[in-house]
C-alpha cells in the first residue's frame, strides 16, 4: 500500500512539473510577441538555451524571425539551430530561407547555421530555391548550406548550381563544395571524383557531337573542373589534361583545367609537364601563363630544358620571362646551360637579368657561364657574362677537372681573342681578359705578351700596340712590359705618352740606355729624341743614350747627339 502510494505522488509530482514548464514556455513564447525587442531577443536565448523543442515554439520563432527587424532576426534564427528537427524544422524553412539574401551579415550567417543544423531536411527546399533565384547574395549563402551539409542528394544540387551561362556564378558555386571536399573520407571524395568527371566527360562528348563548344554549360565545365583541384587525386589528371588541351572548349574552361593540375599531378609530372610546356609554346597568351604557373608546382624534366630556352628567347616578353623562371627549377647542368645559353643571346636586359639572378644562385652556375662565354663572342654579352663571372674564377679554377680544364680555356680565349682584336675595348671591367688575370694572372700576362710578339712580327703595329698597353698597364706588368709599351708609342708617333712611361722606368732605377742600345727595331731617330728630352731635364740616362748616339759615325743623327751634348756642356 505504502509502495503503490510513492509510485502515484511520484507520477503526481512529475505531471505537474511538466506542466508548470509548460506554462513557464508558453509564458516566455508570448514575450516573442512582444513590442519591446528587448524582451523578444531574451525569450529567443531562454527558449534556445532551455531546449524547449515543440511546434508551437518553432512556429513562434519562425513568425519572430519573419518579423523583419535584424536584431531579433538573429537571436530568433539560433534558437531555431538549437531546436529545430523533423515537422518543426520544414515548418521553420521558409523563414529560414526568407534569411538568406539579408544585406546584414549576422543575420545571413545564423540562417545559414540554422539550415545546416536542420541537416537533409533543407537540402530539397535549398535545392529549389537555388534554381529559382539570381540573387548573388543569397546564391552563395544557399551554395554554402549544400557544401556544409554534405550528402549524395547535397552534392547533386550544388553540381546542378553549376550549370549556368554566369561563369562566376558557377565559380562561386564550386567554392561551397571546397570545405565539404576537405572534410570528406576517401570512399566520399572518390564517390565525389566519380561523380564529377561522369558529368564533365558526358558534356564534353555531347559538345563534340555537336560540333561546337559547350555554350551554356561553361560554367558548369568551369566549376566541376575546380572541383577536381580541390580533391587533388591524381586519378583526375587524365580528364584534366583533356579539356586542357581541347582548343573547341571556352578559354576560361581550359584554364580551370590547367590550374586544377596544379594539385592532382602528384606521380604523373612527367607527362604533365610535357603537356604544359606544349600550352605554353602553342597556347594563347593566357592559357600559355597559366601552363607556366602550373608548371612551377612540378618537378620539371631535364629534357624540357630546351624548349623552355625557345620560350625564354621568343617575342613575348612575359612568357619569356616565366620561362626562365621555369629554367631556374631545372636542377644540374641542363637547368644551368639552358639559363646560361639565355643570358648569352637575348637582347632584352630584363630577361638577362633575371636568368643572371638565376644562374648567381646555382652551384654550377659558374661553370654554365663560363661555357657560355667560350660560345659567344658579341661583345655587349661578354662584358655581362665575365662580369659575373668574376667574383667566382678562383673557385671555378680550383672546382675539379671540369673547372679547371674550363679555366685554361677562357685563358686562352682570353688570349687569342685579345691578339685578333688587337686588345681593342679589352680594358673595361667586364672584359674576358681581366677575368682571364683573375683565374691565372701569370699565364694570361705571358700569353698576351706571345701574343703582342706574333703581331709585331706581322707589322702589325696598332694591333701590338693595343695589346702592350693592355700588358703595359695593368698592376702585374713588369719594367720590361713597360718598356716594350714605350718603344711602341715611340714608334707610333707617341713622343709625350712614350716620355711619360720612360720617366717612370728611370724613377724604378731601370736601366733605359741600356734597353735603347739593345732595341734593334728602334729607330736611331727615335732613340736621339728620348735622349734628347732627358738632357732638356738634366738626367743622366739623357747623356748616356746620346753618348751611345754620338758614336755612330758621320750619320747625321751622331751629329746631331754630339751637338746636343756640346751644347748642353757635356763635352
Amino acid at each position: 500500500m505504502g509502495e503503490h502510494t510513492d509510485v502515484c505522488l511520484d507520477a503526481f509530482a512529475a505531471a505537474t512539473i511538466r506542466m508548470m514548464a509548460d506554462q513557464l514556455i508558453q509564458k516566455i513564447r508570448g514575450l516573442l510577441g512582444s513590442e519591446a525587442h528587448e524582451r523578444q531577443i531574451a525569450a529567443a536565448i531562454v527558449l534556445g538555451e532551455i531546449g524547449a523543442r515543440g511546434e508551437a515554439v518553432t512556429a513562434a520563432l519562425a513568425a519572430t524571425v519573419a518579423g523583419g527587424i535584424p536584431p531579433v532576426q538573429r537571436h530568433a534564427l539560433e534558437a531555431l539551430a538549437r531546436l529545430a528537427s523533423g515537422k518543426a524544422a520544414r515548418q521553420a524553412l521558409p523563414a529560414v530561407l526568407a534569411c538568406f539574401g539579408s544585406r546584414e551579415d549576422p543575420v545571413r550567417r545564423a540562417a545559414i547555421d540554422a539550415a545546416i543544423a536542420f541537416g537533409d531536411d533543407a537540402v530539397e527546399p535549398v535545392r529549389v530555391r537555388l534554381s529559382e533565384t539570381t540573387d548573388a547574395i543569397e546564391r552563395r549563402s544557399l551554395e554554402e548550406v549544400l557544401g556544409r551539409v554534405g550528402g549524395k542528394d547535397a552534392f547533386k544540387a550544388l553540381m546542378a548550381a553549376l550549370d549556368t551561362p554566369d561563369l562566376e556564378a558557377a565559380r562561386t558555386a564550386a567554392l561551397a563544395v571546397r570545405q565539404r571536399v576537405k572534410d570528406a573520407n576517401p570512399r566520399e571524395k572518390s564517390a565525389y571524383l566519380a561523380a564529377v568527371t561522369k558529368v564533365l566527360r558526358a558534356k564534353m562528348s555531347a559538345g563534340r557531337q555537336a560540333g561546337r563548344g559547350p555554350g551554356p554549360s561553361v560554367g558548369l565545365l568551369a566549376g566541376g573542373l575546380k572541383i577536381l583541384g580541390y580533391l587533388e587525386d591524381p586519378a583526375a589528371v587524365p580528364t584534366l589534361v583533356a579539356f586542357a588541351r581541347d582548343a573547341r572548349q571556352a578559354p576560361a574552361v581550359r584554364e580551370e583545367a590547367i590550374v586544377a593540375l596544379r594539385f592532382t599531378a602528384r606521380g604523373k609530372a612527367a607527362s604533365v609537364a610535357a603537356t604544359l610546356i606544349d600550352l605554353a609554346e602553342r597556347a594563347p597568351p593566357d592559357l600559355a601563363r597559366a601552363a607556366l604557373y602550373t608548371l612551377a608546382s612540378l618537378e620539371i624534366p631535364a629534357a624540357l630544358a630546351p624548349r623552355l630556352r625557345k620560350l625564354a628567347l621568343g617575342r613575348e616578353p612575359e612568357r619569356a620571362l616565366l620561362a626562365i623562371e621555369r629554367l631556374a627549377q631545372i636542377g644540374g647542368a641542363a637547368g644551368a646551360d639552358a639559363l646560361a645559353a639565355v643570358l648569352a643571346a637575348t637582347a632584352d636586359r630584363g630577361r638577362a637579368e633575371v636568368a643572371a639572378g638565376a644562374l648567381d644562385a646555382r652551384p654550377e652556375g659558374a661553370l654554365a657561364i663560363g661555357r657560355a662565354l667560350l660560345a659567344t663572342h658579341d661583345a655587349e654579352r661578354v662584358v655581362l657574362l665575365a662580369r659575373l663571372l668574376r667574383p667566382r674564377a678562383r673557385a671555378l679554377a680550383t672546382s675539379g677537372a671540369a673547372g679547371k680544364k674550363l679555366a685554361r680555356a677562357l685563358v686562352g680565349a682570353a688570349v687569342s681573342r685579345a691578339g685578333k682584336t688587337g686588345g681593342g675595348g679589352a680594358a673595361g671591367d667586364g672584359d674576358l681578359v681581366p677575368l682571364a688575370r683573375e683565374i691565372d694572372r701569370e699565364a694570361t700576362g705571358a700569353g698576351l705578351r706571345a701574343q703582342a710578339v706574333k703581331l709585331q712580327k706581322r707589322q702589325d703595329s696598332s694591333g701590338a700596340l693595343a695589346l702592350l698597353r693592355l700588358i703595359g698597364q695593368s698592376a702585374d706588368a713588369t719594367a720590361e712590359d713597360g718598356y716594350a709599351l714605350a718603344s711602341a708609342e715611340l714608334r707610333a708617333g707617341h713622343r709625350d705618352e712614350a716620355l711619360a712611361i720612360a720617366q717612370q722606368l728611370l724613377d724604378r732605377g731601370f736601366d733605359l740606355a741600356a734597353a735603347l742600345r739593345r732595341d734593334r727595331g728602334l729607330d736611331p731617330a727615335l732613340r736621339y729624341q728620348v735622349g734628347f728630352a732627358l738632357c732638356e731635364r738634366r738626367h743622366a740616362a739623357g747623356e748616356e743614350i746620346l753618348s751611345d748616339l754620338a758614336r755612330g759615325g758621320r750619320s747625321k743623327v751622331a751629329g746631331m747627339a754630339r751637338a746636343k751634348l756640346k751644347s748642353a756642356g757635356y763635352v
